[in-house]
C-alpha cells in the first residue's frame, strides 16, 4: 500500500468516526413534551449529537417526559448540559431503562425506582458538563461508563421557578475490537513491507 492510499484510507476512517449532528427536538417547534409517565414523547436519536431543547414552568406537576432508543452497536456516551436558565437550585434530570416510567413522576405520588438522576443548573451549562457519570453512578446503572443499546425514558422536573434547558445526548458507535485490530495489522504489515 503506497503512502497516498494509506492516508486516503486513514482520513476516510477518521471521517467515519467523527461526531455527527444527528437529531434535534425542540418543544417550541416539535411540541410540548409529555407529562404522562405511561406515554412519554418519542424523541428520535441517532449517531452523533442529539439536542433536546425545552422549558419547565415550575411546580411539582410540571414534568417533561421523553423516550429514546440507543441503536444496536451504539452506546449513549455523554449527556451534556449546553444551556440552562432560571430554576431554583437546579432542575431534575432522570433516566430509567424501558419505554415508560415505573411510577408517576409527580413527587407527591412517589419516586419512580430505580432511576439514575442528576440535578442540572446554569453552572453545568457554563462548562457544558457531562452529567452521564452522575446519572449512571448508582442504581440502576451501577457506574457504567456509557449506557448500552436499548430503550430509555428521560424525565425533567423543576419544582421551583421556571427554567429552560438545552441538553446534548451523544450516541457513539461501539468500536469493534476485531475491526480495529484488522486495520492496525494491515497498517503494520504495509509499513513493514515498505521498509524492506
Amino acid at each position: 500500500m503506497n503512502a497516498r492510499r494509506f492516508f486516503r484510507v486513514f482520513f476516510h476512517l477518521a471521517a467515519c468516526c467523527s461526531p455527527l449532528s444527528a437529531a434535534t427536538y425542540s418543544e417550541s417547534i416539535d411540541g410540548e413534551l409529555s407529562n404522562d409517565f405511561i406515554e412519554p414523547t418519542p424523541v428520535a436519536m441517532d449517531l452523533g449529537s442529539n439536542l433536546l431543547t425545552g422549558g419547565l414552568a415550575g411546580g411539582e406537576n410540571d414534568v417533561d417526559l421523553f423516550r429514546f432508543s440507543v441503536p444496536v452497536g451504539h452506546h449513549l456516551a455523554a449527556i451534556r448540559i449546553l444551556g440552562f436558565t432560571g430554576g431554583g437550585g437546579g432542575s431534575f434530570l432522570g433516566i430509567q431503562s424501558g419505554v415508560e416510567l415505573s411510577a408517576s413522576p409527580v413527587p407527591s405520588s412517589g419516586f419512580p425506582d430505580p432511576i439514575g438522576y442528576a440535578i442540572i443548573s446554569a453552572s453545568d451549562a457554563a462548562v457544558d458538563r457531562d452529567v452521564l457519570p452522575t446519572i449512571a453512578s448508582g442504581p440502576p446503572f451501577q457506574g457504567v461508563a456509557a449506557l448500552s443499546a436499548g430503550n430509555y425514558v428521560g424525565w425533567l422536573n423543576e419544582t421551583g421557578l421556571a427554567s429552560t434547558y438545552q441538553i446534548e445526548f451523544v450516541i457513539a458507535a461501539v468500536p469493534e475490537p476485531t475491526a480495529w485490530s484488522a486495520i492496525s495489522l494491515a497498517l503494520f504489515a504495509s509499513l513493514a513491507r515498505r521498509r524492506r
